[in-house]
């Protein structure tokens, strides 16, 4: 005789998840995503055949954790973590906080610095998701708009790279610490936690628009509170100033980071170029005539850019000024860096991932329960699939 199932079974337990603080709810989210991640990227390692970007210096298997989370970039992460940067001037173009930090935690624990860097990367992208639903319920004081901005960004195709063994999540949660203490007017540390959000990426500073803009709109311009402002403008910068210092003593020339970027072959253009390169590029085929590899990542760094664009313009009536703004400068500054001659648009269906207005815009446009459950099941989907992609060696992003 076939046992009975109660209905009720499966509604009390979604009923104990929902009872959770909104820290418990978006904990085992990360949670959910860090196992169901690792899974999918073990089984792209394994059933796929694996193909570049790994690297045999960091010295764990590929198909195994924390392994499977070391790829294309991670190598040159580690290189820094265990050597510096005096003969690496290939990689002064990525900044220190999360080398440094992967190496100091090595150090003190003696774990692995593959373990490290992703022990901090996943910790910090839990930290980011929490920060983002304070700052949510700032923009809007909904507890429904908060999760659905913390679940547009857990799911967002590409933002598996935040739990990779790269700086992105680091620099992403104190960014995001950066915003909810400007909103909050906390000008000097708000300074600060930017300061390191761009010791970790060198997008950090972009940051500045919401700080200024929300100083602005609250118009506190008494000395004190302009004062407070200055200094926290004077940490913001402090962490890319000590770099450049640093790498001046190793180069003798305060150029280093640029030089280390050209040898990417990257250049500055008119972001419209650029964009229009891209699409000519995705028509035509010209330049990658034969190697589909090269067409499928073109078309998915348009698509990707295409998508943040159309959700920029909705931003505008959307968002605060201060967070259009960023978003729409952020956007246009990430156009204006020209990848590979190949490749216009290379990294953007990474970097668009870490624009977080982005996800207070998806929150807003899914507030119809059908709505949210397509948005988050197809974008869900596309994770896991990019996911498996990109540990098996093959670029995303």
């Amino acid at each position: 005789m076939t046992p009975e199932i109660d209905p009720r079974a499966g509604s009390a337990w979604l009923s104990r998840l929902r009872g959770l603080p909104w820290w418990g709810q978006i904990a085992l989210l990360w949670l959910a995503l860090a196992i169901g991640l690792s899974i999918a990227g073990l089984i792209g390692a394994r059933v796929l055949d694996l193909s570049t970007g790994y690297d045999p210096i960091i010295s764990t298997p590929p198909d195994a954790w924390p392994g499977v989370w070391a790829r294309w970039d991670s190598p040159y992460y580690y290189h820094i973590a265990r050597d510096g940067y005096a003969d690496l001037r290939y990689a002064m173009g990525y900044f220190p906080l999360f080398p440094v930090s992967v190496a100091a935690l090595s150090r003190l624990t003696g774990w692995h610095l593959v373990f490290s860097g992703v022990v901090i990367a996943q910790a910090s992208y839990l930290a980011a998701l929490l920060i983002l639903y304070r700052l949510a319920r700032l923009v809007r004081d909904q507890h429904g708009f908060a999760m659905r901005s913390v679940v547009a960004m857990a799911v967002f195709p590409t933002s598996f790279f935040f739990l990779a063994m790269y700086a992105e999540a680091l620099s992403l949660a104190f960014g995001l610490l950066s915003i909810y203490l400007a909103l909050r007017g906390r000008w000097v540390w708000s300074g600060l936690a930017l300061g390191l959000a761009a010791a970790a990426r060198p997008v950090g500073w972009l940051l500045l628009i919401i700080i200024v803009a929300e100083f602005v709109r609250r118009r506190q311009f008494d000395r004190r509170s302009i004062l407070s402002l200055v200094s926290g403008l004077a940490l913001s910068v402090s962490g890319i100033v000590i770099y450049v210092l640093y790498l001046y003593s190793l180069t003798g020339t305060f150029f280093a980071i640029t030089q280390a970027q050209a040898l990417w072959l990257r250049s500055w253009q008119f972001p419209w170029v650029t964009l229009g390169q891209s699409i000519q590029l995705v028509f035509t085929g010209s330049g990658v005539e034969g190697d589909w590899f090269l067409y499928a990542v073109n078309w998915s760094d348009l698509l990707f850019t295409l998508l943040a664009t159309g959700l920029t313009i909705v931003a505008f009536k959307r968002l605060s000024g201060g967070l259009f703004l960023y978003l729409a400068g952020s956007l246009i500054f990430l156009l204006c860096q020209q990848g590979l001659p190949v490749v216009p648009l290379w990294g953007m269906a990474r970097w668009v991932a870490a624009l977080f207005p982005l996800y207070f815009v998806i929150a807003s446009l899914t507030e119809n329960k059908i709505a949210f459950r397509a948005s988050t099941l197809v974008s869900a989907l596309l994770m896991i699939g990019l996911t498996a992609w990109w540990a098996s060696g093959r670029w995303v992003g």
